[in-house]
């Protein structure tokens, strides 16, 4: 994910105290039976590396629709050894950091503009794939405010990732997330949303993707 992988998100004050994903110590519910955070974290990290090395290898099978239901099946896959609740929305509201991500009650509507103005422009994008300063321009905003969003409790860099690296996939490209830090990640988002400043993440996308040799 984009932040410390040692925490959490943070609740909000006013859901602190309910959240019903999250026992009442605190730690989210899982399937493991794990009854604190860091060692939940340390089988999370694990579990979820192992699906998404699966999924991978079926990238050109595991294709959806781009919008929120198929963002919710990524997160289904890659969470589903571990939370009794993946693939759900979150119901309450969170930041951490310097991010206070979207209301809860907005995750639906904000996603289907975004899915919307996605696939209104995936045929132009398809016909201007070797435009590499365009597809980057473009799915850095996508990119940026797919993560204001944060639909899920948990686990929602690692499912952003897999979808952009499924659209760009589509586009003849992969990418390669390992040599990206939490920290340049983190800076990249928030410049882009805090500031409305895309840079960072058009290039943190452009230097970590190449083109598939069937391409």
């Amino acid at each position: 994910m984009f932040f410390n992988d040692e925490l959490h998100y943070y609740l909000t004050e006013e859901d602190f105290y309910d959240d019903p994903f999250c026992d009442e110590n605190g730690v989210l519910i899982n399937n493991l039976g794990i009854s604190n955070t860091k060692d939940l974290n340390e089988a999370e990290k694990a579990l979820s590396a192992l699906q998404n090395t699966r999924l991978q290898e079926d990238i050109h099978i595991f294709l959806g629709d781009f919008d929120l239901e198929h963002l919710k099946n990524i997160h289904h896959q890659l969470f589903i050894d571990i939370y009794p609740w993946a693939g759900q929305l979150r119901l309450v509201n969170t930041y951490k950091g310097e991010c206070i991500f979207l209301r809860y009650s907005n995750i639906a509507p904000l996603s289907e503009l975004l899915f919307s103005c996605l696939n209104y422009n995936f045929e132009y994008l398809i016909d201007n794939k070797e435009n590499i300063d365009l597809i980057c321009s473009f799915l850095a905003r996508f990119f940026v405010v797919l993560n204001y969003i944060h639909s899920f409790r948990e686990g929602n860099g690692r499912s952003q990732r897999f979808m952009l690296g499924q659209i760009l996939f589509k586009l003849g490209y992969r990418i390669d997330w390992t040599t990206v830090s939490s920290d340049a990640m983190n800076q990249a988002v928030i410049s882009g949303w805090k500031e409305g400043n895309f840079k960072l993440t058009e290039k943190m996308i452009k230097l970590n993707i190449e083109k598939l040799e069937s391409n």
